[in-house]
């Protein structure tokens, strides 16, 4: 993160809040279940390429002030993907431990993340640290919110090394069982640690990537 705002007690917060888009959880698109326009698939829910590339767009966008080096169109569509894919994920799986949240709850996560700086601050700073447009916020919120009262369900008073273990094996068990799926145009599943990889060597074909200024270019695939 560029630029650092903190609160008594805050600072924790806003760690978690950013941190909350690392757990992902895809696989490759099967093609019974594979859809058209579809970038991936959790359960009977078809996450759409239009919603990937909109929300990619955003964050090139929203970005920029903050952005050392301009970002990898690929990349951000990929982490896009991460990002759909595992809060359908996280939604499900707290649903069915009958976990919730409250629109307060969400509300004063978000207050505490942004500290003493500005909502629109800390949206450029969410959106260049971890790639999450702004109009996402709230439902962001809402997953890490969720993932937080899900880890003290499923692992309770565990240290947070055991907690993040059992985390990953819970919704690495629930992606098999309703089956989910990412377009290999965006990746590569590793379900060893629910990360989403660089799509195969031989897919050359380029995910198209709207910059800030509404030209349709195409993002290029780089190797870690």
């Amino acid at each position: 993160m560029s630029r650092s705002r903190t609160l008594p007690t805050s600072n924790r917060r806003r760690k978690t809040l950013l941190a909350g888009a690392a757990l992902v959880a895809v696989v490759g698109l099967s093609a019974c279940n594979e859809a058209p326009g579809a970038a991936a698939y959790v359960g009977d829910t078809h996450i759409s390429t239009e919603q990937v590339q909109d929300d990619g767009a955003e964050v090139i966008a929203a970005a920029g002030p903050a952005s050392q080096t301009p970002l990898d169109g690929a990349e951000v569509n990929r982490r896009q993907v991460n990002r759909l894919v595992t809060q359908r994920l996280v939604e499900i799986a707290a649903e069915r431990r009958g976990v919730t949240v409250s629109d307060s709850e969400v509300d004063a996560l978000i207050t505490q993340a942004v500290g003493t700086g500005t909502r629109a601050e800390f949206e450029t700073q969410l959106a260049a640290a971890q790639l999450v447009p702004p109009s996402e916020i709230d439902t962001f919120a809402r997953t890490v919110a969720l993932n937080q009262k899900l880890a003290a369900k499923i692992a309770p008073g565990a240290d947070e090394a055991a907690t993040n273990a059992a985390l990953v094996k819970e919704l690495g068990a629930l992606s098999e069982e309703i089956g989910t799926g990412v377009s290999p145009r965006f990746g590569t599943w590793v379900p060893s640690d629910l990360t989403v990889g660089l799509p195969p060597d031989d897919l050359s074909t380029p995910v198209p990537v709207v910059t800030p200024d509404q030209q349709v270019t195409t993002g290029s695939v780089q190797t870690d």
